[in-house]
């Protein structure tokens, strides 16, 4: 196949097919990819930044997955920089969390743990999940941003990869545990953003004292009716809407 004339070129080919840079998502399936996060996680520990790790299917897309982030890095900056931080206007908050000092690594639950979990499930819309795949959900999470404080902006999560595909079975991604344990061990981890109703919580707090427990996990709402923005929500209107376009 002949190469595309630079006028040919459309704006997929112009980014590399990639809609987050590779230095940032990682998709540990193959053995060099493996090695690339390796690297990355390597990359981390030699920044000597506070380095904060958490986890999520990140579904169906709602303000409530993008505020959370944003509460990870203000319950990191608030840990790493602290007094400093707590006793600073609102805008240099927003220049701390949004500091090269702070790391933020997100997994993203694979595609067969997310079906294991949410899939026909009364409480999370009762149809297969997910309704994304994860390199859609992983590509989501790497572009959301985050306000720099002075302007510009950056982006929320500095590492997004996959844990608990079966294609990790035995290694240190087989899940979001394993792998936090692994970075512990490794001495990457700053903090642990663990959230108290995940089946892993008591292990991983057993696992390191370097954790911080988030307390929160609504920030939105939705305005057409004052109910919780959630991935369930969106789901079960999709639902109702598409009976009634049957009727």
């Amino acid at each position: 196949m002949s190469k595309k004339s630079s006028s040919e070129r459309n704006v997929v080919d112009i980014y590399g097919g990639k809609l987050v840079e590779a230095s940032r998502l990682a998709y540990p399936q193959a053995p060099e990819e493996v090695a690339k996060f390796l690297h990355a996680l390597n990359v981390c520990r030699k920044s000597e930044a506070y380095v904060g790790f958490v986890d999520g299917a990140y579904d169906v897309p709602t303000e409530n997955h993008i505020w959370s982030l944003r509460d990870c890095r203000h319950r990191l900056a608030e840990q790493y920089f602290g007094d400093a931080y707590r006793n600073a206007d609102d805008i240099t908050k927003i220049k701390y969390m949004a500091s090269d000092k702070i790391v933020l690594i997100v997994t993203v639950d694979a595609d067969a743990r997310v079906a294991f979990k949410k899939s026909y499930k009364p409480d999370k819309g009762n149809v297969a999940r997910p309704i994304y795949d994860w390199q859609q959900r992983a590509n989501r999470v790497g572009g959301f941003m985050i306000p720099d404080g002075a302007g510009k902006y950056r982006p929320v999560a500095d590492l997004v990869t996959v844990e608990g595909d079966p294609k990790h079975a035995g290694t240190f991604l087989e899940s979001h545990l394993k792998l936090g344990i692994h970075l512990a061990d490794e001495d990457i981890l700053g903090a642990w953003l663990l959230y108290p109703w995940h089946e892993w919580f008591e292990d991983a707090k057993k696992a390191t004292d370097k954790f911080i427990v988030m307390s929160q996990d609504t920030y939105a709402y939705e305005a057409r009716n004052g109910e919780r923005a959630s991935s369930t929500g969106i789901i079960e209107r999709i639902k109702t809407t598409s009976l009634d376009d049957d009727d």
